[in-house]
C-alpha cells in the first residue's frame, strides 16, 4: 500500500508538474481544467484503471477525484448489461410493433403477467438511462472522457431526450385508459414505439458485445451476410404486416373490423362463408389470424408476387398501401443485391476451379502440337515424354487440389495460406506461426521445445513451406548444387515412396511406403552439401499429398544459435545418419 500510494503521489505530481510548466501556453478554460488544488494521491487500482482503459492529454483534480464513480466500459458486469439489453431490444424489435399495430394491448387486459413484464421493463429503461449519466463517452481522437461532469452535459444535450421518452410507461398508461376504448388504446401505445429510439445504440451494442464480435470473428462471412439479409428481411415483412393491420384499426375503431369499410372486412366479405380451419381476423382474441393475413399481404408486395386477394379498400389504405409497396420495392432490391454478392462468394472456389481447368486446357493444346512435331519422322531425337500422360496428370492435379485443398499453387509459405499473417506484427506472427506448427516441430527432438524457445521455432516455422505434389511427382532429396531444396519432409496426408541412395545402405538402393505423419530428412538434412549418402535419395509420390517442408537453411541458423540443440540432440543424430540409420520418423499425425 506504501508503495502504491507513493507511486500514485509522485504520477500526480508529474501530472501538476506539467501543467503548472505548459499553463503560459494554453488557453484560459484549459488551465482551469489542469489546475490541482493541494497535494493528492490516488490508489493504485485507480491508476491501473486510468492507464490500462484510455488515452489522456489532461486529468483534472476533480476527475481523479471521481474514477470510482465512472463506470469504465470493459467492465465484466457492464459488459452483461449491455448484452442484457441487446436481447431486450431485440424482443421489442418484433414485440412493440406487434402490440401495436396487430393486439392493440388486448393481452395486458387478459393476463396480468403481461402488465408486470411491461413495468418490470419501464424499470429496465430507467436503470440504464441513469446508469449513462456514469458511463464514458470517446472523443473523435479516441481519448475517453473520464470527467463526470463533462459525461453529464455531453448525455444530456446527445441521448438523454430519447432515453427519457422510451424510459415512459406508456403501456401502463394504456392500460389505465382501457374504460376509454380501443382506440384510444392504440393511440396511446403508438407512443409506445418510442421504446424502439433506443435501437440507435443497436450498432454500438453490437460492436462492443464479446458474444457478437466472437461469432463474426469464428463463423464464415458469407453465411453471417445470408443471415444478416434474412434477418432484415423478415424484420421488413413483420413491420409491413404490423402497419397494414394498424391501418385497418385507424378505419374501423375496434377490433370487430365490421362495422366500417376497410382491407379485412372486405377480405372477410370476398371468403365468405369463412370455413372452420380459415383465419378468423375479427375480435381481440384472434390477434394470430390477423397477424398472419397482414403478413401474407406483406411477404407478396415485398416479392412483388401480388395475388390480389388482399387489396385496399378506403383513401387512407390506399396512401398508405402505395407507401409500403414502395418501401418494400427499396427493401427487396437491398436484399437481391446484397445475395448476389454472398451467392459470388459461395461460388468463388467453383469459378476459380473453371478458370484452372480452362487454362489448362489451353496449355494442354499447345502440348499436343509440340508433341506432334518432336514425333515428326525427320527428327533426330525420340522423346520420352507422353503429352496424353503429362495432360492428365496435370487435371488430375488441378481436381485433386480444389476437393482438397484451398490453395491455387504448389508451394505456399505461411503469409499465403493465411493472408491475415501478413498484416500481423512480426512477434504476432511467430506466437502465430507456433500454434500452427509447434506440434510438427516437435517431433524433430532437436528443434522441440525442450531445447527452442518460442522465439526459435518461430524463426524456423516462419521459413517453411506448405506443399502439395500431385500424383506422380518426384522430389530429389538432394537438392541442387547450391543447397537449396534439402530440408525435412513431414508428410501431412497422402501417400509417397522414399528411396534411399544405394552409398547409404552398403551399394543397395531400399524402399520405404510412406502415410500421413511420416517425417524424412531430420538426419539427412544436417549432412554436409554433396555427402555421398544423398546421391539417389528420392520421394516418389504415389496420390495427392500434401507436405510440411522445413528449410535446411532455416535449420542451420536455428542449431547455430542454440549450441545447447546441436550438443544435446542434433549432434547424436547425425552420427546416427552418418553410420546408416533409418532417416524416417513416423510421428502419425494426421
Amino acid at each position: 500500500k506504501k508503495v502504491a500510494s507513493s507511486v500514485a503521489s509522485s504520477a500526480t505530481h508529474v501530472i501538476s508538474s506539467v501543467a503548472s510548466g505548459a499553463s503560459h501556453v494554453l488557453p484560459r478554460r484549459l488551465k482551469t481544467s489542469m489546475s490541482f488544488r493541494g497535494s493528492q494521491s490516488m490508489t493504485f487500482d485507480t491508476w491501473r484503471r486510468v492507464r490500462n482503459s484510455m488515452l489522456f492529454s489532461v486529468v483534472s483534480i476533480e476527475t481523479v477525484r471521481n474514477l470510482d464513480k465512472v463506470i469504465f466500459p470493459t467492465g465484466k458486469w457492464i459488459r452483461r448489461w449491455d448484452l442484457f439489453m441487446l436481447i431486450i431490444l431485440c424482443f421489442l424489435l418484433f414485440y412493440l410493433p406487434f402490440q401495436i399495430g396487430v393486439s392493440a394491448g388486448a393481452e395486458m387486459h387478459e393476463s396480468i403477467g403481461w402488465l408486470v413484464f411491461h413495468i418490470i421493463l419501464t424499470l429496465v429503461f430507467i436503470t440504464d438511462t441513469t446508469l449513462y449519466f456514469f458511463r464514458p463517452f470517446q472523443y473523435p481522437d479516441g481519448r475517453l472522457c473520464l470527467c463526470l461532469k463533462t459525461i453529464r452535459k455531453h448525455y444530456i444535450r446527445g441521448m438523454f431526450i430519447f432515453d427519457f421518452l422510451s424510459s415512459i410507461p406508456w403501456n401502463s398508461i394504456s392500460y389505465a385508459l382501457s374504460e376509454r376504448g380501443v382506440s384510444e388504446r392504440s393511440a396511446i401505445l403508438v407512443f409506445g414505439i418510442l421504446k424502439l429510439l433506443r435501437l440507435i445504440r443497436l450498432e454500438r451494442l453490437l460492436v462492443d458485445s464479446k458474444i457478437v464480435t466472437d461469432i463474426r470473428m469464428k463463423y464464415n462471412s458469407q453465411w453471417l451476410q445470408l443471415i444478416k439479409y434474412t434477418i432484415f428481411i423478415i424484420v421488413i415483412c413483420h413491420y409491413i404486416a404490423c402497419i397494414w393491420c394498424w391501418v385497418a384499426f385507424l378505419e374501423n375503431g375496434n377490433l370487430n373490423f365490421e362495422e366500417t369499410q376497410n382491407w379485412i372486412h372486405g377480405w372477410v366479405n370476398d371468403n365468405s362463408p369463412l370455413e372452420a380451419y380459415s383465419p378468423h381476423p375479427y375480435g381481440p382474441d384472434n390477434a394470430g389470424d390477423r397477424y398472419v393475413i397482414s403478413l401474407f399481404f406483406a411477404v407478396q408486395t415485398i416479392t412483388s408476387i401480388g395475388y390480389g386477394n388482399i387489396a385496399p379498400q378506403t383513401v387512407l389504405e390506399w396512401w398508405i398501401g402505395s407507401l409500403l409497396q414502395l418501401i418494400a420495392g427499396i427493401s427487396w432490391a437491398y436484399v437481391i443485391g446484397g445475395l448476389i454478392g454472398v451467392a459470388s462468394g459461395f461460388n468463388e472456389r467453383n469459378e476459380e476451379f473453371g478458370k484452372r481447368s480452362d487454362q489448362a486446357n489451353t496449355l494442354i493444346r499447345d502440348f499436343n502440337v509440340v508433341n506432334e512435331v518432336m514425333n515428326d519422322d525427320d527428327s533426330p531425337h525420340e522423346t520420352t515424354i507422353e503429352a496424353k500422360e503429362v495432360s492428365d496428370r496435370i487435371r488430375n492435379y488441378i481436381y485433386q487440389q480444389y476437393r482438397t485443398s484451398s490453395h491455387t499453387g504448389y508451394v505456399h509459405h505461411l503469409e499465403e495460406v493465411y493472408p491475415t499473417m501478413s498484416t500481423l506484427p512480426p512477434d504476432l506472427q511467430k506466437q502465430a506461426g507456433v500454434l500452427l506448427l509447434r506440434g510438427n516441430l516437435d517431433y524433430v527432438n532437436y528443434l522441440s521445445a525442450y531445447y527452442m524457445s518460442y522465439e526459435e521455432q518461430g524463426d524456423i516455422i516462419m521459413k517453411c513451406s506448405l506443399c502439395e505434389f500431385p500424383a506422380g511427382e518426384i522430389v530429389d532429396l538432394q537438392g541442387r548444387p547450391d543447397g537449396t531444396g534439402r530440408g525435412i519432409y513431414l508428410m501431412q496426408s497422402g501417400c509417397a515412396y522414399y528411396v534411399v541412395g544405394s552409398n547409404a545402405r552398403g551399394g543397395k538402393q531400399s524402399r520405404r511406403l510412406l502415410t500421413g505423419g511420416a517425417l524424412v530428412g531430420a538426419g539427412s538434412a544436417l549432412l554436409e552439401d554433396g555427402h555421398k549418402d544423398l546421391e539417389g535419395s528420392r520421394l516418389f509420390f504415389l496420390t495427392y499429398s500434401k507436405v510440411l517442408f522445413i528449410p535446411r537453411d532455416a535449420i542451420n541458423d536455428a542449431l547455430k544459435k542454440n549450441l545447447e540443440a546441436w550438443k544435446g540432440s542434433a549432434r547424436w543424430v547425425y552420427a546416427k545418419t552418418v553410420l546408416g540409420n533409418s532417416d524416417i520418423i513416423q510421428t502419425y499425425v494426421m
